[in-house]
């Protein structure tokens, strides 16, 4: 059985590897990947929401053909889990946990473990509360999504995307 540490330090040169593969590819003035597309729907009604309710919003992941997309639960030494968050400072708050479908689940070569994960796209949904006190107007809701995506052979970085979605909150009654 490999230890905490033996894991780190696989997880290291794993990761080491595929951004020395990456550089080579950067150093020619390419792009690095970006195999997955982001979306940020609303779910819920279409008129304005009233303070203190909640309402549903889809995160949608398109995820290129040999990329794959971890879910939202790892186990430990593996990738990092995909994280769903409401940054603060905004009318808006977690109004329950983040709803996902089944992922797959397989032997993962990259870090030697049984991992869960979605393969051509995936919608996450978040429950949204309108914060009590939110005065009558539109604002942009954000969400932060802290991802990381492999194929078979080499894994990209964790990264955090930003998106947004503008959302009209109704007067108090």
């Amino acid at each position: 059985m490999m230890t905490r540490q033996d894991l780190r330090r696989r997880f290291a040169r794993q990761v080491l590897a595929g951004l020395l593969g990456l550089s080579t590819a950067w150093a020619a003035d390419q792009k690095p990947p970006d195999p997955i597309s982001w979306a940020l729907n609303n779910d819920g009604p279409s008129q304005a929401i009233k303070p203190g309710s909640v309402f549903k919003v889809q995160i949608e992941a398109r995820i290129e053909q040999g990329w794959h997309l971890y879910s939202t639960e790892q186990p430990a030494g593996g990738p990092r889990p995909t994280r769903i968050i409401l940054p603060p400072d905004q009318v808006f708050e977690a109004g329950g946990p983040v709803e996902s479908p089944a992922p797959l689940t397989a032997h993962d070569d990259n870090f030697d473990i049984e991992t869960e994960f979605y393969e051509e796209a995936v919608i996450f949904t978040l429950p949204v509360r309108v914060v009590a006190r939110a005065p009558a107007g539109t604002y942009k809701l954000q969400v932060e999504v802290r991802f990381q995506s492999c194929t078979n052979q080499l894994c990209l970085p964790p990264r955090t995307i930003k998106l947004d979605l503008s959302v009209e909150v109704a007067k108090s009654s």
